[in-house]
């Protein structure tokens, strides 16, 4: 019985220190890059292997040029926005939907990614930037 008590307080403790961290993190985020929105086309795509998959970073022209600047490279993200054009990893490549050819970042401050293939959305994930296996001067591909 008290094997089980232990067990589901651990259980207990860890999720609220998970939530803590993950609480830390947003806002992190939030004042590295929270107030980005942009959309635009995919001009470049760049394929490599990361824990045995295959991903893909992209490079996007902004359909507006009043983004303002950020470069962010940590443990948690790795985006690059400057001279109109905008660096960060796509995620895995899901075999059946392709590439993306358009995103939609934080549109309407919706917190979400939205990649879109042929005006079909093809993905959407949470508004961050996982580095997913990129490295700093990866970033500095598209420029």
């Amino acid at each position: 019985m008290g094997v089980v008590a232990l067990f589901l307080v651990s259980i207990i403790i860890s999720q609220y220190y998970g939530a803590l961290s993950k609480a830390d993190l947003t806002k992190k985020r939030k004042t590295e890059y929270g107030g980005l929105h942009f959309s635009g086309k995919v001009m470049h795509c760049r394929v490599y292997k990361y824990l045995n998959k295959s991903f893909y970073q992209v490079c996007i022209k902004l359909d507006s040029p009043n983004v303002k600047p950020v470069i962010v490279y940590n443990d948690d993200d790795a985006i690059k926005v400057s001279n109109g054009t905008a660096t960060f990893s796509g995620g895995y490549i899901k075999k059946f939907l392709g590439l993306a050819d358009s995103v939609a970042v934080n549109m309407h401050s919706n917190g979400k990614i939205i990649f879109y293939r042929t005006g079909y959305m093809i993905d959407k994930k949470d508004f961050a930037f996982d580095p997913m296996g990129l490295q700093r001067d990866d970033l500095n591909n598209c420029n």
